[in-house]
């Protein structure tokens, strides 16, 4: 019986002989050792074909990929940030197109007068009172005293401080600020009074006169802006003081600060 010492020197002699043999394949060109060649070459083909897919992939694919992923998603990114540029300076256009539609159509309106259009910038609440910043300031003209309307003829309120570059117009919804109105469907004068956030107080509204949710009230002709016809709210609550000789009436202030409107600084000719 052979021992596995034996058995092994057997095996490893096999081995040798079977290298030395593909090692002859390779090197000789005789039919029978191409033949053997070929074979082995078929046989070894698949398993090389994919470890070079793989060096291929390794060496080169897969990290240029990322590098192209990279640089296009950059490249997506710069021209996305065009667009938005061009969308932005589009908007802008329209925007100062409109305002200057608007613009005509006052100066065509009230010749006696000259409009400065401007943008809200900000909103103020100060205790009871109300302010909107505008874009117009020293610079453009305006000065304190001046009123400021929007586009649908609603007085806005009155500038109270100019700055270089911007001011400050406190609206007449501020509880401290009182314009003299009237209402058109009757024709009576009232006291109009802010209330804050939008509301109007309409005062020396009589017991006995017909006021209805939905009518308007308007701004008294000033001698300061004679011919300046300007709209102030809406009515949106009637009832009554109890003392029989004033009804309780609110109005809703047509400007919404919040809207950033384009606004209409009013300048004397």
């Amino acid at each position: 019986m052979k021992t596995n010492k034996a058995v092994n020197k057997r095996n490893i002699f096999l081995m040798i002989l079977f290298v030395a043999f593909l090692t002859a394949a390779f090197f000789y060109k005789s039919p029978a050792i191409f033949f053997v060649r070929s074979s082995v070459i078929k046989i070894i083909f698949p398993v090389m074909k994919k470890f070079s897919y793989a060096a291929e992939f390794l060496k080169g694919g897969y990290f240029y990929s990322s590098k192209d992923l990279i640089a296009e998603n950059q490249k997506l990114k710069e021209e996305n940030d065009t667009l938005i540029l061009k969308l932005g300076d589009f908007i802008l256009l329209e925007r100062e197109n409109e305002d200057l539609k608007k613009l005509l159509n006052f100066q065509g309106s009230y010749p006696f007068f000259d409009f400065a259009a401007s943008r809200p910038i900000g909103f103020i609440r100060d205790g009871s009172d109300e302010y909107i910043l505008i874009s117009r300031g020293i610079k453009d003209g305006i000065h304190s005293d001046l009123w400021v309307i929007d586009s649908k003829k609603t007085l806005v309120g009155k500038v109270t401080e100019a700055y270089q570059g911007s001011s400050k117009v406190k609206l007449i919804s501020s509880a401290s600020e009182i314009v003299n109105g009237i209402l058109p469907a009757t024709g009576m004068r009232v006291l109009v009074k802010g209330n804050g956030f939008r509301e109007l107080l309409i005062d020396l509204v009589p017991e006995n006169t017909e006021v209805k949710e939905g009518d308007e009230v308007m701004a008294a002709e000033s001698w300061e802006y004679p011919g300046l016809i300007l709209f102030l709210g809406k009515i949106v609550e009637v009832g009554s003081t109890g003392a029989q000789v004033f009804k309780s009436v609110k109005a809703l202030h047509y400007f919404d600060p919040q809207s950033l409107e384009t606004v209409f600084v009013v300048r004397k000719q």
